[in-house]
C-alpha cells in the first residue's frame, strides 16, 4: 500500500490560511525605533539622574550641617564674651576662647575673624581641593565682634558621586538591555519561529510519510469509530495482505476478516478478534500480546489507547528473535548441565585425593601448588592454609624446616632435593 500513508496524511493536513513570513515584512519599523528610543531615554536618565541627585542632596546636606555647626559654635563663642570688645582687646579675648574650637570627626578648618577681616584664631589641617565655607557672625552685647568660618572639603562627596555614577552606568546598561535589547531579541526570535513554522509543518508531514514507509513494525491507527485512519505498508506485509488492499475508513471487523481470509488466523472468527481488541482498548493502558500466526510466525502486538477514543497498534514479527531465544535457552540448559557434571567430578576428585594413604602434591612450572591433599599436609605438619593452591614451594619448605623436619638443613638445599 505505497500511497496510504501519504494519502491519509495529505487529507488530514491542516492548511494555514496565511504565511507567517508576511508578518516580518509588514512589521512597522517604528516599533524597533520606539523600543530603542525608550531604552535609550531610560538609560540616559538612569546614568545622570542618580549621580546628579546624589551630588545635589549630599552637597545640600553637608552645607546645611556645616552652617548649623558654624551658628552653634558662634553662639558658644558669643556666650563667653561678657563685655564689648575693642579693637585692641579683641585678639586676646578671642584667643582666650580658642578651646571652643574642638576637633571634629570630619576634617574641618575653623577660624575666627575679627571685624576687620584679620584671622585671630585658626584650627585644622589643610583641606584637599575643592572646599566650601559657611560662616556665622559672632555677636556680643548686640555688637559684631567677628565672624566664625568653617571650611570643609567636597572631595569625599565627589568620590562618592563617582562611585554612584559607576553604579548608575551599570544600571543604565542593564536598563537599556531590559527595555530595548531584550524585547527586540524576543520579538526577532518570535518572528523567526513564526517564519519557519510553515516549513516545519511541511517537513514534519514528509518525515511522517517517510517514517511510516520505512518502519520495521507494522503500524495501524483506528479512530473512535474503529475505522482505519492510517496504516503503513509493513502492516499489510506482516499479515499477508496485498499492497493497497487496506483502505482508510475500513472498520476493525473488515480488517480482521481480511486477515482471516489470508489464512493468518485459524480457528477464530472476526467477532473474536474485535472482542479481544475492544477489551484491551477499554483498559486505557498500553497492552502487549503475542500471537502465533497460521504459518508459524510469531507477532508481538502493542496496543496504545488514545485520548478521545481510538488506538494505535504496532505489529512486530519476532519469529527470528524467538528462535534465537529458544537456542539461547537450550545452550544455557546444556551449560548448566556441564557445570553440574564438572562440580560432581571435582567432588569425586577431592574425595579421592583426601582418602589416599599417600601424601600428594602437584606443582606447576613456577613451583606453585596446583593441588595438595590432606595426607600431604599431615605428613609434614602443615595446615590446609599453608598448602593451598598458589603457595610457592619455598614457603612450604620453610614451614617444614620450622616444624623441625630438617635439622641443620637450609631452604635451598631442601628445595633442590
Amino acid at each position: 500500500m505505497p500511497n496510504i500513508g501519504r494519502q491519509r496524511t495529505g487529507a488530514s493536513t491542516v492548511h494555514i490560511p496565511w504565511r507567517f513570513v508576511s508578518l516580518s515584512r509588514t512589521r512597522p519599523r517604528s516599533v524597533r525605533t520606539l523600543l530603542s528610543a525608550l531604552g535609550g531615554i531610560i538609560a540616559v536618565v538612569t546614568a545622570f539622574a542618580f549621580p546628579a541627585g546624589y551630588a545635589v542632596i549630599g552637597h545640600l546636606k553637608q552645607a546645611d550641617q556645616l552652617a548649623r555647626k558654624a551658628e552653634l559654635t558662634a553662639a558658644r563663642v558669643a556666650s563667653h564674651i561678657q563685655a564689648p570688645i575693642t579693637r585692641h582687646s579683641a585678639p586676646d579675648q578671642l584667643a582666650a576662647i580658642s578651646e571652643l574650637l574642638t576637633a571634629s570627626a570630619v576634617p574641618l578648618v575653623q577660624r575666627i575673624v575679627d571685624p576687620h577681616g584679620v584671622t585671630v584664631l585658626e584650627k585644622g589641617i589643610p583641606l584637599p581641593w575643592p572646599t566650601f565655607t559657611r560662616e556665622a557672625p559672632v555677636l556680643a552685647s548686640g555688637a559684631l565682634i567677628g565672624r566664625l568660618e568653617i571650611s570643609a572639603s567636597i572631595r569625599p562627596l565627589i568620590e562618592e558621586v563617582a562611585v554612584v555614577a559607576l553604579g548608575a552606568l551599570a544600571l543604565a546598561a542593564a536598563a537599556y538591555f531590559a527595555f530595548a535589547v531584550l524585547p527586540l531579541r524576543f520579538i526577532d526570535a518570535t518572528l523567526a519561529k513564526l517564519e519557519t513554522a510553515n516549513d516545519k509543518l511541511e517537513q514534519q508531514k514528509n518525515l511522517l510519510d517517510t517514517a511510516l514507509d520505512n518502519m520495521i513494525q507494522g503500524l495501524v491507527m483506528f479512530d473512535a469509530e474503529e475505522r482505519v485512519v492510517i496504516a503503513n505498508d509493513r502492516f499489510q506485509e506482516v499479515y499477508g495482505l496485498e499492497p493497497g488492499e487496506l483502505k482508510p475508513g475500513e472498520t476493525l471487523r473488515e480488517v480482521a476478516a481480511s486477515r482471516i481470509a489470508s489464512g493468518v488466523y485459524r480457528g477464530i472468527t472476526a467477532d473474536d478478534v474485535v472482542k479481544a481488541v475492544r477489551g484491551r482498548v477499554a483498559r486505557g493502558t498500553v497492552s502487549h500480546v503475542t500471537s502465533r500466526l497460521g504459518d508459524g510466525r510469531i507477532v508481538s502486538v502493542a496496543i496504545h489507547p488514545r485520548q478521545g477514543g481510538g488506538w494505535v497498534s504496532t505489529h512486530t514479527d519476532i519469529t527470528e528473535r524467538e528462535k534465537l531465544n529458544a537456542r539461547l535457552e537450550e545452550q544455557n540448559r546444556l551449560l548448566k548441565a556441564q557445570e553440574e557434571m564438572l562440580r560432581a567430578q571435582n567432588q569425586q576428585l577431592d574425595a579421592a585425593l583426601n582418602n589416599m594413604v599417600q601424601g600428594l602434591a602437584m606443582f606447576d612450572a613456577d613451583g606453585r601448588v596446583v593441588i595438595a591433599n590432606a595426607p600431604y599436609a599431615e605428613l609434614y605438619g602443615l595446615t590446609p592454609e599453608q598448602v593451598k593452591p598458589g603457595t610457592p614451594l619455598r614457603e612450604i619448605v620453610e614451614h617444614r624446616i620450622a616444624n623441625g623436619l630438617y635439622a641443620g638443613e637450609d631452604v635451598e638445599r631442601v628445595e633442590q632435593s
